[in-house]
């Protein structure tokens, strides 16, 4: 037997499949979308799932957006707004068929930013509180102590894509309609309007003057003052494309940086873009 992950994102799907040893038997992405209609984003799950000669017992699902209280529906998505339109397994059960072993399938919800950083945590066992902040089409964000959720509102460790960061009067209004948002600066969304289509290949050139690097520094700066993390890990392909800017980004976190935060904090780096997949379908097991 064996749990699926469904990491259901901003521009694609990501699968992992997970077998009862542990150990990760399979992985797949979708093609990449933009504001998919609800039959679409239905195709693009299904397209995802890797072949696979096991059933599935028990599917772990992420989404971006809020969920009601039930986390049987998303209430709201201001990047995929086709999730509000279905329940959540629903759009599952129609996308893997028959591969599930019984019609009374388990579907475990989380947070696309708790289930990456529960994958990156599984991964690498890092030492102390462990601040993951998961970068793609949005700005999400956990953090993980030995392997637990902290829990600041609802299942969630804040909602810290929508900070405030403004660098100047005229800072930019982010998807979710709040000025100054972390997501108005560093969101997949705003890069390609400020530095074009190719925008994660140009993200490792960057320095500490660039908009996107000091908007991203301030949060960091924001969460060493509330969280007090040992790591601080960027996750999702536009994290991931940050890497080359680490020493950047480094400075200008640590430019007089509160003595609350430790010295001795870790900046890291995902380098697999299947760490939500992985990670919910470890924590489907759990449950």
């Amino acid at each position: 037997m064996a749990n699926l992950g469904l990491d259901i994102g901003g521009t694609s799907v990501k699968a992992a499949i997970v077998g009862a040893s542990g150990a990760v038997i399979g992985s797949g992405r979708s093609a990449e979308y933009a504001r998919p209609a609800i039959e679409a984003l239905i195709s693009a799950v299904a397209a995802a799932i890797p072949p696979c000669a096991e059933p599935f017992t028990a599917v772990g699902l992420c989404v971006p957006g809020l969920l009601d209280a039930s986390k049987s529906r998303v209430e709201y998505s201001a990047n995929l707004p086709a999730l509000q339109q279905m329940p959540l397994r629903e759009i599952v059960r129609r996308a893997i068929g028959t591969k599930a072993a019984s019609s009374s399938l388990s579907v475990v919800v989380h947070s696309d930013a708790a289930a990456a950083a529960f994958g990156y945590w599984y991964s690498r066992r890092p030492q102390g509180r462990l601040l993951a902040l998961s970068l793609g089409t949005g700005v999400g964000a956990a953090v993980i102590d030995d392997g637990e959720l902290l829990r600041v509102t609802g299942e969630s460790s804040g909602h810290i894509g929508q900070l405030d960061v403004s660098l100047d009067a005229d800072a930019p209004l982010a998807p979710d309609g709040g000025r100054g948002g972390l997501e108005g600066y560093i969101g997949a969304p705003a890069l390609r309007r400020a530095l074009g289509d190719d925008f994660a290949t140009r993200l490792g050139s960057l320095d500490d003057r660039a908009a996107p690097i000091r908007a991203l520094a301030r949060a960091i700066r924001l969460c060493h003052a509330i969280f007090r993390p040992h790591e601080v890990a960027l996750l999702g392909y536009v994290g991931m494309s940050l890497l080359p800017a680490a020493a950047a980004l480094r400075a200008a976190v640590d430019r007089e940086l509160t003595k609350v935060a430790r010295p001795d904090w870790r900046l890291s780096f995902a380098d697999s873009p299947h760490l939500a997949a992985e990670g919910v379908a470890r924590l489907a097991s759990r449950a």
